[in-house]
């Protein structure tokens, strides 16, 4: 499946605003500089795929995997992967969501992105979205799973 979105005019840097410091947060920030010089008002297309998972559920080792790559062989913009676990929040939609949110987060404001995803439940949930021109009631966005995440995107 996949799905073209413009990214949302963010705030100054979405990284630093919602992840503590950390290796991860030091890596998608290195790869949000090698993307920023591919800035052309929405000449350049890029291309993720992402993926999450859940790992060992119901241990003490359970944690999410996420990750991503940029894949696009056009206008010679840098490929550039990412992966991380998060530990204590078990999920795979939130892993699959998440590693959505990240690889938008790297991209240049207003960029054109496509997405590949195998999440079924991401997809729906964005033409969900999309259809409601993503306005939603105060009660559509409290019951809808990882509201914060899509609040977010």
């Amino acid at each position: 499946m996949q799905n073209h979105v413009i990214s949302p005019q963010l705030q100054d840097n979405i990284i630093l605003d919602l992840l503590d410091s950390s290796t991860s947060r030091n890596d998608l920030l290195t790869i949000q500089r090698t993307l920023a010089p591919f800035d052309n008002n929405n000449y350049y297309v890029f291309e993720f795929y992402t993926d999450g998972s859940l790992i060992e559920l119901g241990t003490e080792q359970c944690s999410i995997s996420c990750a991503f790559a940029q894949i696009s062989d056009l206008f010679d913009i840098p490929h550039v992967e990412f992966y991380s676990t998060i530990d204590k929040w078990p999920s795979a939609y939130r892993g699959e969501l998440l590693a959505v949110l990240l690889a938008l987060s790297v991209v240049p404001k207003s960029s054109k992105v496509r997405i590949n995803t195998d999440s079924l439940n991401v997809f729906t949930q964005f033409e969900k979205l999309k259809k409601s021109r993503f306005s939603q009631t105060s009660r559509e966005y409290f019951k809808a799973n990882n509201n914060f995440l899509w609040a977010i995107l």
